[in-house]
């Protein structure tokens, strides 16, 4: 029997915000040149990418089009924090809502958008699966995008207001509901109902959000 009423609502844009739990994880005080990140993704972009200009795709195939400079990757210590927490969720008997800024899944967005080590995350989503994990949410590509993974986790990119038309809009409502995830998108911004792969019961009704990266 589905519930009239949501046991959550959230604005679209503001889910990391309302339903998130924060890595306790210090960001580096800057992205500079001798700085360890900074040094690691310029590795990682010098052996994927031959192009001279690192923000370009060109000449690469498929999936392999996500290493431009525009893009990046999780690090050791950030999917650590996001394994332990979905481990502590799921021991929990919780739900999670993942958000992120880039996205996470092939096929949900253009190879160019999708995180440099997606597949570590997606290999940790995995291993909680669809029962855990009630949907990922995105931006990066700036334009509506949906997939499934291969374990059944819906993933979804949001719309950017960024290259919306003057006179249009493009934001939503996030509703949980015991047996169903509802975005209600506005104007540009699709909307999806998305059944859970088992129903939150009364003892579990709230909603847990993992921020593994700043949301758009």
């Amino acid at each position: 029997m589905r519930c009239r009423r949501p046991l959550y609502t959230a604005a679209a844009a503001a889910v990391a915000h309302a339903a998130a739990h924060r890595p306790p994880i210090a960001p580096p005080p800057a992205t500079k040149q001798g700085h360890p990140h900074h040094e690691l993704a310029a590795r990682t972009l010098a052996e994927r990418n031959p192009n001279a200009e690192k923000n370009s795709p060109e000449g690469l195939v498929g999936v392999a089009r996500r290493f431009v400079k525009f893009g990046g990757g999780l690090g050791e210590a950030q999917l650590a924090w996001l394994r332990a927490e979905l481990g502590a969720t799921a021991a929990a008997g919780r739900r999670a809502i993942v958000v992120t800024h880039v996205a996470l899944c092939p096929g949900s967005a253009p190879p160019a958008c999708l995180l440099w080590n997606f597949d570590a995350v997606l290999e940790a989503l995995a291993a909680v699966g669809p029962s855990v994990v009630l949907a990922t949410m995105c931006g990066h590509a700036h334009n509506n995008g949906f997939a499934r993974d291969a374990a059944g986790i819906p993933h979804i990119v949001l719309p950017s207001v960024l290259e919306t038309q003057p006179g249009r809009d493009a934001y939503g409502t996030v509703e949980l509901h015991a047996d169903r995830l509802v975005i209600a998108g506005v104007d540009v911004m699709h909307s999806h109902v998305l059944m859970h792969a088992s129903p939150i019961s009364g003892q579990h009704a709230g909603a847990s959000g993992a921020a593994a990266a700043a949301a758009q």
